[in-house]
């Protein structure tokens, strides 16, 4: 973290969220300070996070993502990440601007590009909407800003975009990974109003299944390129027919007989808790030097309801893996996700047992990965015995 720095002229830029954003000068050149707003400054849980995203991003070097120059520490605005000025608009400005097709495709191209890049080093933006893509007012190119780093002990208030987020950031107890991103990227698309052609693609986009959805988001647009019948077959790691309403039942009734019928209050406020988490990190902040990206970002969209979250029919599927190999392909991500709900719990900072979020994962799982059968009786053998580690681990 550097030192005080010659920075002047700083003014401050009007945001939304825990963050605040001020423009200012060094030199003849023009940079962004992102902070925290003065009630957060002495939260070091707040802190943290602006440290945790100057680490991770700085490493970043991509010509789709805004440019992270320094961590610094200033006597007005405390502990501040200096980033690159992008002289641009939004893509929800670039889109009213009617561009055609192919300048769309330029654009969807360049978003692509930026987003798989992130993927390779291991980062997820976690935040992909119009107000945090901006397109430069000099040769269109994309930037991307306002990473999202979420912490199931950190929030803030609540977000009000919650269009562009995917299922498993709305609920918070799956591991996030890079289909999130995929998801936004499908949410995009439907701003973009590339016609029909766009509908299977968003459509696999959008899956609440995140196997379901496209491996990279370059695969996304060259399918969008080629009607949506492009970019391989399905990345399911898990297939198999549709869950139908026995299936269903069987969901409903385990989670109530297995994984505990007894309620406490504790769980509905850690259920509460943990949607508040994944849903607010970053309110609705966004950093742009310039006052019409301020202007779009206080006219963003109201929230829209969350798309269905039914499982799609998926045509022409593989052969379904063999029992043990399906319960082989999630386990890890199930155990983490699983760890996730319970260490509160077994740590001693929350009381009760976490029912209803368990029930919850465990129908989430079956809407996601489409369990029926044979993986479906060795999935529940393996759930329900690990669970019931975790019960042993709550007595002591």
């Amino acid at each position: 973290m550097s030192e005080e720095m010659n920075y002047t002229e700083i003014k401050q830029i009007r945001s939304k969220g825990i963050y605040a954003y001020y423009s200012c000068q060094s030199g003849k050149d023009t940079y962004i300070l992102k902070g925290l707003k003065l009630e957060y400054q002495s939260r070091k849980q707040f802190a943290h996070l602006l440290q945790r995203e100057y680490k991770k991003c700085s490493a970043l070097n991509h010509e789709g993502i805004v440019k992270y120059i320094d961590l610094i520490e200033t006597e007005n605005q405390g502990t501040c990440i200096v980033l690159e000025y992008i002289n641009g608009r939004s893509l929800k400005e670039y889109i009213q601007e009617r561009h055609s097709d192919e300048e769309k495709f330029a654009v969807l191209h360049q978003l692509a590009s930026a987003v798989d890049y992130l993927h390779k080093n291991k980062v997820v933006h976690g935040n992909l909407k119009p107000s945090n893509i901006l397109i430069t007012n000099q040769g269109d190119q994309v930037k991307l800003i306002d990473f999202r780093f979420l912490d199931t002990d950190e929030s803030a208030e609540q977000s009000v975009s919650l269009k562009y987020l995917a299922p498993e950031l709305r609920d918070g107890t799956m591991t996030v990974d890079g289909y999130a991103d995929i998801y936004s990227i499908g949410m995009l698309l439907k701003d973009m109003n590339l016609g029909s052609m766009a509908t299977k693609v968003i459509e696999r986009c959008c899956s609440f299944g995140r196997y379901e959805r496209y491996e990279q988001a370059e695969d996304a647009i060259q399918a969008l390129e080629h009607g949506g019948n492009h970019g391989g077959e399905l990345n399911l790691k898990l297939v198999g027919g549709i869950v139908g309403a026995a299936v269903i039942v069987l969901a409903i009734f385990l989670a109530v007989t297995q994984f505990g019928g007894d309620v406490t209050a504790a769980d509905d406020t850690a259920q509460t808790d943990s949607t508040e988490t994944v849903a607010s990190e970053n309110g609705d902040a966004s950093a742009n030097g310039n006052a019409a990206y301020a202007d779009a970002q206080a006219s963003a969209p109201a929230q829209t309801p969350a798309p269905d979250q039914a499982a799609a029919t998926v045509e022409n599927q593989p052969a379904a893996a063999t029992a043990s190999d399906a319960v082989n392909q999630i386990q890890g991500a199930v155990t983490a996700d699983l760890d996730k709900i319970f260490d509160p719990y077994i740590n001693g900072v929350k009381q009760g047992y976490p029912g209803k979020q368990v029930a919850r994962y465990y129908k989430g799982i079956l809407r996601a990965y489409q369990l029926k059968g044979a993986d479906l009786e060795a999935f529940d053998k393996f759930f329900a015995d690990y669970i019931n580690g975790k019960k042993a681990q709550l007595k002591k």
